[in-house]
């Protein structure tokens, strides 16, 4: 799935999880979906889960949202 740039990849093969992609092809981490249907995004070399929202549609809002935070200085460490 495509939106605001960012690439989630796994949501239409029902995998529910899978790699966070920019356009470009950066890796920017991964994404995951619950028992409850929440989704959760682990940035890149993260331990704990970065973000989570109620839908995955919703966590790509989030992490659209994270990424253009402080005019996109936001970087992946």
């Amino acid at each position: 799935m495509v939106r605001h740039g960012i690439i989630m990849l796994g949501y239409h093969n029902r995998a529910f999880g899978g790699d966070v992609l920019r356009v470009d092809g950066e890796i920017i981490g991964e994404w995951s979906s619950d028992d409850e249907e929440w989704g959760h995004f682990t940035q890149s070399d993260a331990t704990e889960v970065t973000l989570s929202a109620p839908s995955p549609w919703m966590l790509h809002d989030s992490i659209s949202d994270w990424m253009s935070r402080d005019n996109g200085t936001n970087e992946v460490t």
